[in-house]
């Protein structure tokens, strides 16, 4: 029966370094021990926080914005001021494509609303789990560097090894070490790259968060006060255009329309940006859990 493990290793604490290197076979069985009983705690906890944080933090309404975004920026485009200007003029293409830019406005407000009261409900949530998800990440880095160096200490000890000359028996023993210290190493690089992920995934969390936030301030402060004074200035335009005396003047209307269309890419690309993170986050976190639950 091989010795037990450094008591070290399980408490976190350095300890003297043994004057005599243990032999391969033992190093397995202490590390196979540390994977057991250290390292599955860790790995469980970051399993379920991780599924959690997916759940928690799935698009909250980014496509559905991007979508309403861009039916506005549709209908601006649609709009045709030299129609206006014409004598015979019929504006009924006019009005239906500000129209349509103000149901998507509309739209927009409600999308951005519930993405606001998600982020007021939830933020606090999401970032303890983000926490967690760090401290754990922190005690399994902890936890793997013993195994660490008790897997260099193996390979150490097995390429030093030299079976005699038809020594069959020995050879095949050499041979069901190494492929036992393959097995070892695979699920330790599993588990360090299953911690990389789990750090790009906190990473990537906190920017979705705060994408979130900005996206739905730019919204509901800018865009949406931009959308109403440039549709105050549309009326004015068309109220005016109905009168004899009207001066054929649209100058207003369009520097508003110009604002509104500056306001309306900026929020674009904000959305499209939140949902290139989210889209991120989610491979992220499915890389994670895929490796933690391979390297169990």
């Amino acid at each position: 029966m091989p010795p037990d493990p450094p008591s070290a290793a399980f408490v976190g604490f350095p300890e003297p370094v043994p004057a005599q290197r243990q032999p391969a076979g033992v190093l397995m069985s202490w590390l196979e021990q540390l994977l057991q009983k250290l390292v599955a705690p860790h790995t469980d906890c970051l399993l379920r926080v991780s599924v959690d944080l997916g759940a928690r933090i799935y698009d909250r309404g980014a496509g559905k914005l991007s979508d309403a975004l861009r039916q506005m920026d549709t209908a601006v485009n649609d709009l045709d001021y030299d129609i206006v200007l014409q004598p015979d003029r019929d504006p009924g293409a006019f009005r239906g494509a500000w129209q349509s830019s103000a149901r998507s406005a509309r739209r927009i407000g409600d999308i951005a609303g519930e993405v606001a009261t998600w982020l007021d409900t939830h933020d606090a949530g999401v970032r303890r789990g983000i926490v967690e998800l760090r401290m754990e990440q922190l005690q399994l880095r902890d936890v793997l560097v013993h195994g660490d160096e008790w897997l260099a200490d193996i390979w150490t000890d097995l390429r030093q090894r030299r079976p005699g000359e038809g020594d069959q028996a020995g050879l095949e023993k050499l041979r069901g070490l190494a492929a036992r210290a393959d097995t070892l190493g695979a699920r330790m690089r599993g588990l360090h790259s299953a911690g990389r992920a789990v750090e790009e995934a906190c990473v990537l969390a906190e920017h979705v968060l705060a994408l979130r936030r900005a996206l739905v301030q730019e919204l509901l402060d800018v865009l949406q006060p931009r959308h109403a004074s440039w549709e105050k200035a549309v009326v004015r335009m068309l109220e005016a255009a109905d009168k004899a005396d009207w001066a054929a003047d649209i100058g207003p209307a369009q520097d508003q329309d110009a604002q509104l269309r500056a306001d309306l890419q900026r929020c674009m690309a904000g959305c499209d940006k939140l949902r290139q993170e989210e889209n991120a986050l989610q491979r992220c976190l499915v890389t994670a859990c895929e490796q933690l639950r391979a390297a169990a």
